[in-house]
């Protein structure tokens, strides 16, 4: 199969690691020819149909989760006069960042008459009167490359890396990472100084990016946030305990989930009643939203771990099993044969 995969350059993309995961993962398995903004070949004063003619033929379109852009005051499509709408081809997208300029998204997915939609969104059935097409539902993944089970001694007890909120903030996602790290720690614009009396006895790996412009500013001058390559983000987990996990926006579950499993952490993790339908229920411990009984599952969670460790491989080996990119691209692509056959 060969596809025209519409996305801007993502070959140096460093945020969302699952968007290039996927995009190397279908690659594999097809035959891409990528096209949009910021590879040296886009002509954005040329039609998708000049593109056809010229690198086809093509059994499909795919819009990549990269396409669509997220800010409110942007065009939504970063290449308008495309005429994607009047190619007769097949077309499918990944519907991304759906918590961002949702209604331009369904409104530019139903102007070009999308034969079906996947989304990383658990409830994303409930758009597909809005945007006129079938949506499926895809969880996210992992990289198995980089994130596996190690038998060796962990030199954390306790981890975080990442946001701790998105910057829409309230309005998608609680505040709780930050309520975290100001129970562990004593804090400045969101920097963590030193910790806690009730916590220094535990080995913590912190590693947060602070929602304002000064603890931004601050954290990179003091070093308290650096930028983590992915294999050094896999071997933080392979060195940790227990990680901290919580709800993305939309309370999507996301791929830290899932590189936690094969990497034989225990996840410490707000309640979340979505979470038993996709994860083994031994991989995670939940405490409650308003972090009230947060010391009791942190505690129980560490005299859990290391009687865990058949539980952890096993739950490791099933994630590889079931919830790699190898496995959601065979996915998509049965999903898109269906609608080639119709």
């Amino acid at each position: 199969m060969r596809i025209l995969y519409l996305s801007k350059n993502i070959e140096n993309y460093k945020a969302a690691n699952y968007q290039k995961e996927f995009y190397d993962a279908l690659s594999k398995s097809t035959s891409l020819f990528v096209y949009g903004p910021g590879y040296s070949y886009f002509d954005e004063n040329k039609k998708l149909d000049n593109i056809i003619k010229l690198y086809g033929p093509f059994s499909i379109i795919f819009v990549g989760h990269l396409w669509l852009n997220d800010g409110k005051n942007k065009e939504v499509d970063p290449w308008p006069e495309s005429g994607l709408s009047k190619i007769n081809l097949k077309k499918f997208i990944f519907l991304n960042k759906e918590y961002a300029n949702l209604d331009k998204k369904l409104i530019w997915i139903k102007k070009n008459k999308f034969s079906c939609v996947f989304s990383h969104h658990q409830n994303c059935k409930k758009w597909e009167s809005r945007a006129k097409t079938r949506f499926k539902f895809l969880p996210f993944a992992y990289n198995k490359n980089y994130f596996f089970f190690s038998d060796k001694k962990r030199r954390y007890d306790l981890a975080f890396s990442g946001v701790l909120q998105n910057s829409r903030k309230g309005k998608v996602q609680s505040d709780i990472r930050e309520k975290i790290l100001n129970r562990l720690y004593f804090t400045l614009f969101q920097i963590p100084l030193f910790k806690r009396k009730k916590y220094r006895h535990l080995s913590i790996f912190w590693n947060s990016i602070p929602n304002s412009f000064i603890g931004y500013i601050l954290s990179r001058i003091f070093k308290t946030y650096k930028f983590l390559s992915i294999k050094k983000y896999a071997q933080i987990q392979r060195d940790t305990k227990l990680y901290i996990n919580s709800k993305s926006p939309m309370n999507l579950i996301s791929p830290r989930y899932f590189e936690n499993i094969a990497s034989g952490c225990y996840i410490l993790t707000e309640k979340n009643n979505y979470l038993s339908k996709l994860l083994p229920k031994i991989s995670y411990n939940e405490f409650a939203n308003d972090l009230s009984n947060f010391d009791q599952v942190l505690n129980e969670t560490l005299m859990e771990f290391n009687k865990s460790k058949n539980n952890r491989r096993k739950n490791s080996n099933l994630i590889k099993k079931k919830h790699n990119w190898n496995i959601r691209v065979q996915t998509v692509l049965k999903v898109i044969k269906f609608f080639l056959s119709k």
